[in-house]
């Protein structure tokens, strides 16, 4: 894929539709975000889109798993990414390694010339 990508990013955690948002808008795609299946079909009717990220144990009426069968047979040319708690477990190492350069950052800061997370410091034993 080349270009622009437009990306329909489907879950109903707002904190997982943040981070790809995030990520996906810092790589130059335009992304729109649907917090359910309805609202995802109801995206899928108004614009193209090329790629479509989306919670396969997404709940509700319009489950993940209807919303995946729609577009495969509606917008077959859609690039489809169906996860489930994948992104829960990046989210949690991006705010992990976040946390852990702030603390680092800290630690410099406030005069140590080394900084050892306590990982490496076993690895050392």
């Amino acid at each position: 894929m080349s270009g622009i990508q437009r990306t329909l990013v489907v879950d109903d955690e707002d904190g997982i539709r943040f981070f790809l948002r995030e990520t996906l808008e810092r790589m130059g795609h335009i992304v729109t975000e649907a917090a359910n299946g309805e609202a995802a079909l109801d995206c899928l009717k108004d614009t193209a889109f090329d790629l479509a990220i989306l919670d396969l144990k997404l709940g509700g009426p319009v489950d993940g798993q209807r919303v995946l069968e729609s577009i495969r047979w509606r917008w077959p040319t859609i690039v489809m990414i169906g996860v489930w708690r994948i992104l829960e477990n990046l989210l949690k190492m991006f705010l992990a390694e976040r946390t852990q350069a702030q603390r680092r950052k800290q630690i410099l800061l406030g005069g140590s010339r080394v900084y050892l997370p306590r990982e490496m410091a076993w690895k050392l034993h």
